[in-house]
This record gives C-alpha cells, structure tokens and sequence, in this order.
C-alpha cells in the first residue's frame, strides 16, 4: 500500500530509517537513523503536507514502512526545480 504520509507515521519512519541506515553506507545517516524526536518527525510531516511544492509518501506491507518517496520544490526563482528523495528496503 502507498499512502502519503501523516503525521502519525512519524514513529514508524524513525523505526525504518534505521532499517535502511543499517542496510547501506551510501546514506546521510547510519543504524541509528534520522537524528530527530517522534515529535519533530511530525512537525516536519506537518510542513511537507501544509507545502503545495512537496510531498512524501510511504510505502507499506504488514503495517511496516518498507520504502518512502519525497519531493521537495524549490523557493521562488528556482521552483522549476526539486529534489527528490527514494529509498526502499533491500
């Protein structure tokens, strides 16, 4: 299931950055996952979905996050341009 993202996923994306830090070198962050609080997880949900140029949404099996797509537009004079974010459980 693929769903966008809300604010009451934030602790099931902590768990699964830490899934997918653990599974690759090639991240900005390692096992421990994204270095941020369950509730500055949902403010930042809160300020993709409140975004009109971003979004993100989950992927999910068996109530797990197994993969996750973002993309955030840019300010003003470069908002013909965005940058996009997928990982995916290996």
């Amino acid at each position: 299931i693929i769903k966008e993202a809300s604010p009451e996923d934030a602790l099931a994306r902590i768990e699964y950055s830490k899934k997918i830090g653990s599974e690759t070198d090639n991240l900005s962050f390692g096992a421990e996952g994204f270095p941020i609080s369950v509730e500055g997880e949902e403010e930042y949900i809160r300020s993709v979905l409140k975004d009109e140029r971003s979004c993100s949404f989950f992927a999910w099996r068996d109530g797990e996050i197994i993969g996750d797509v973002s993309l955030s537009g840019m300010p003003r004079r470069m908002n013909h341009r965005a940058e996009l974010g997928l990982t995916v459980l290996k």
